[in-house]
């Protein structure tokens, strides 16, 4: 099994004191990809390619927030999400999954995860729920679902979908392509 190394992919150096986003995945291009966005937008963001990576950088850093994939081998997002939460009592966490918003899988994660986003990730959606958790570590209560998570799929929501479980950010023409 191959693990990515865990890299700062940062131009900056990041202060002991500067809040930064911990971005979490094996898919290597995926985290690449959603790196590159984060920074494009003056976010601050350390990139690991596996939990148990972030897991050893958390020893020494508090993220202020932190988004991880949902599939991963060893251990997976949710494993790191109670983990993490464990650690860090309040952090924000948000997970990515291909998987659907009412999946087995998925919906006892909800109490765990501030956001659930479905794949494909549109930029400016992820962007704007990064925002709103590192300006204020509390969830705007008109965002969340009943059990106080935010649930975020695409077709879903505001924009004329078939759920009312989801929200949608933004409307953007430019999907953030992340694969399992």
């Amino acid at each position: 099994m191959r693990t990515a190394p865990l890299c700062i992919s940062t131009t900056t150096t990041l202060p002991a004191a500067r809040p930064f986003i911990l971005l979490v995945d094996d898919h290597e291009p995926s985290l690449r990809g959603l790196s590159e966005v984060m920074e494009r937008a003056g976010l601050r963001c350390v990139a690991a390619g596996s939990p148990a990576d972030a897991l050893v950088y958390c020893n020494t850093r508090r993220p202020r927030v932190v988004v991880t994939d949902l599939a991963m081998p060893e251990i997976d997002g949710g494993t790191l999400g109670r983990l993490l939460q464990a650690r860090y009592p309040g952090i924000p966490l948000v997970l990515i999954t291909g998987h659907d918003l009412d999946d087995p899988a998925v919906v006892p994660l909800r109490s765990i995860f501030r956001a659930i986003l479905t794949k494909p990730l549109e930029p400016d959606e992820i962007l704007c729920l990064v925002h709103g958790l590192m300006a204020s570590p509390e969830s705007s209560p008109s965002d969340e679902t009943s059990d106080g998570t935010k649930a975020i799929a695409k077709g879903q929501g505001g924009d004329g979908g078939s759920t009312s479980k989801g929200i949608r950010t933004s409307e953007s023409s430019h999907p953030l392509t992340l694969t399992e």
